[in-house]
This record gives structure tokens, sequence and C-alpha cells, in this order.
């Protein structure tokens, strides 16, 4: 049965097994770039992702739309956080090219870019490891289904020479540096798109159960249920990684994110702004996003759309109630010792 022979921790180190891979594959569903820090407070703002249930058990995993207006009375336009979850349904996708295209504006996320929509062409480990994921659990991957080749599209994130700067702590060069020559470069996107065994291992495992509904569903279910009780917040996620390295993704988050902040602060001084905005990030990115609006550009959120990425019905997979309970457990299991983890690398006083 397939449950019990991935699922089922009948050894410890099965158990250990587990949960990097499972939350690697958190990563690539969310993006490599979360937020990293707790969230706290009433006026702090409020998920980007939750869990759907119907009275029949079916489970879906819904991202938010979030409607930002200006909080004084300026003619600044309407400008929606259109969170993501890189691997979906295809009804997801479509749906978000129409509210893409309904769109004035699109800032859209991609490292690398440089004005170039093409560049999303280019294979990488993470991208051949989201298409598996996605063909194994009968999702698609979101750059194969969204069309960015559009007039209103603009890249607005780190380049490849930001990018470089921010690694080094060096002046960004005139010219973007070749990942072959740069040593430090090419070993931190090595990091980020995981070891060429790790990425094998886990696009061998997925090839193995393609097609088998069974797995397809435990797997949705383990996803569904992972992101959902994170919230998307990565530092539930997060506690097998290095102080140092949480340290650093939390610093190319914040300037990722001020990348987009200071491209739109530039758009609502222009002239002749667009009339309405979209913002097409990762779901992770939004708390620190909506965050940078609201601090930095005086806007306010005034309203969500819900929009369900991917569902499971774990009865008519086959799932037995005993199977679905505890995976929902041995979930909220690995994550409490994720945490424990990452509360005890912490520095402890001299």
């Amino acid at each position: 049965m397939i449950f019990g022979s991935f699922l089922l921790p009948r050894s410890r180190g099965r158990t250990n097994f587990i949960h990097p891979m499972i939350t690697r594959i958190i990563f690539l569903f969310l993006g490599l770039s979360l937020a990293w820090l707790p969230l706290q407070g009433d006026d702090e703002p409020r998920p980007y992702v939750r869990l759907e249930v119907t009275k029949d058990g079916a489970r879906s995993l819904q991202t938010a739309w979030r409607r930002m207006e200006p909080a004084d009375d300026s003619e600044n336009p309407v400008v929606w956080l259109i969170s993501v979850c890189h691997v979906g349904e295809k009804a997801y996708f479509t749906r978000a090219q129409r509210k893409l295209d309904a769109a004035e504006l699109v800032l859209f996320e991609g490292i690398g870019f440089d004005g170039n929509v093409t560049a999303k062409t280019a294979e990488s480990g993470v991208s051949s490891l989201q298409t598996t994921l996605a063909q194994t659990l009968g999702l698609v991957f979101q750059l194969d289904a969204i069309d960015y080749d559009r007039d209103h599209f603009q890249n607005s994130d780190l380049g490849v020479a930001e990018l470089q700067a921010e690694l080094t702590g060096s002046p960004t060069p005139a010219k973007p540096v070749d990942q072959a020559s740069d040593p430090k470069l090419r070993a931190f996107l090595k990091i980020l798109e995981g070891d060429s065994l790790g990425l094998s291992l886990v696009q061998g495992i997925l090839k193995l159960f393609q097609g088998n509904p069974q797995f397809r569903a435990m797997a949705r279910l383990v996803i569904i249920e992972t992101i959902s009780v994170s919230e998307g917040d990565v530092s539930k996620l997060a506690g097998a990684a290095s102080p140092g390295m949480r340290r650093l993704f939390k610093t190319l988050i914040d300037q990722r994110n001020a990348v987009v902040v200071r491209d739109l602060r530039k758009i609502l001084r222009s002239k002749e702004p667009p009339s309405s905005i979209a913002i097409f990030y990762g779901a992770g990115h939004m708390l620190d996003m909506e965050s940078r609006l609201r601090e930095k550009l005086n806007y306010r959120p005034v309203g969500d759309t819900w929009v369900t990425a991917f569902s499971v019905d774990p009865g008519k997979a086959g799932l037995s109630s005993f199977e679905t309970t505890l995976i929902r457990r041995l979930v909220r299991a690995q994550l409490a010792k994720l945490q424990q983890s990452g509360s005890g690398s912490k520095t402890k006083p001299k």
C-alpha cells in the first residue's frame, strides 16, 4: 500500500527523510522566497493562503487576491496583490491570466528576466522539478500556464547583476557577471535550485508514482495541509536551515520586494499612471509586500478574492478516514519538530 510504504514512520530514519523532502516541495509551491517572520498584532496583514473544507471532506488550497486602495484622498490607482501558488490546476492559472489581463499594468517576479520575458524558457533544476511535481499531481506549472508575453507585463525584480551585488556585498557591476565565471554566484544559485543529487532523488520518487491516483491524493493532501497549517509562513518550515541562511533569504526577500515598491512609487509619480496595477508574486512574498504598501505608499486593504489553486477529495481517491486523519496528524507533528529545531538553532546566551 502506498500509504504504508511512504508515510508511516516505521523508523526514525524514514521520518527524518520525509520532512526535508516535503519542505523542499513546499518551497517550490510558494516560491523560494517566502516571509520569514511570524505575524503578530491586529494591524498586521492577514494570511494569503488558506484551507477550504467542504461537507463531504474535500479540501482545497486557496490563495488571495487582495485589493489595495490609497488610504488618503489621492487619485492613485487601485493595486491588486495577486498572490500565486507556483503549481496549480489549469483553471487556477486561466483565471489568474484573465485577472492579470484586466489590469492596465502588471509587475511580475523573475530574477534575471532583465526586461526579457523569454528568459523564463531557460531550464533550471527548480523549474524542472516543478514541472515533474505538477505532472505527478495532475497539475500545471505557472511558467507553462501563464503567458508573460504581454505589452502591459513589466518585470519588477532583481537582475542578475543586482543579485550578485546582494550576494557579495560589492557595488552592482555595469554588466551581469556570467554564472560560470563567478563561483560565489554559482554556489548561491545552486542553493536556490537545490543540489543536483537532492533534486534527482525527489524527481525520481515523484516519477515512480506518476499516474497513481492514491499517491496523487496523498501528496496533494500533505501539501495542502502543510501550507495551510503554516499559513505560508516559511519560518514554521525552515527550522533545519542555519540562522545565516535564514538571514540571507530574508535579505533577498526584502530586496526583491523593495524593487517592486521602488518601481511602483516611480509609476505612481508619473504624469499618467495606469488606472489599475497588479503585482504578481508568490504568495509567500505578499505579507511583507502588503506591509510595505501600507507603510511607504499609504495603501490599505479593502477586500479579498479567494481562488482555489488545487483540491483533493481523499474519499474519492480511495484514502480512508483513518489514513486522512493520520496524514494530517503527521503533518502537524513534522511542523512542530521543525519549529523546535528552529528554536533550538538560535544562539544561546553566553
